[in-house]
């Protein structure tokens, strides 16, 4: 069924480049720095650096080895 719907809507998919970011949207008010790292952490392993941008509820995560 998988590979039906792939033919019909001419999808293609990629690997994407190792990287040691990512981009967390729609974050309720209360995700503090500490508490991304935290989760982070504990599902993505050591992170380096969080920048929240409340402006958009979202936030960079950067952790310090690539996954």
């Amino acid at each position: 069924r998988t590979h039906e719907k792939i033919k019909q809507y001419n999808l293609r998919a990629r690997a994407l480049e190792r990287s040691t970011c990512v981009r967390v949207e729609n974050l309720p008010a209360e995700a503090t720095k500490m508490l991304l790292e935290l989760y982070f952490e504990k599902w993505g392993g050591p992170v380096e650096d969080v920048i929240t941008i409340p402006s958009e509820q979202a936030a960079i995560i950067t952790f310090k080895e690539e996954e």
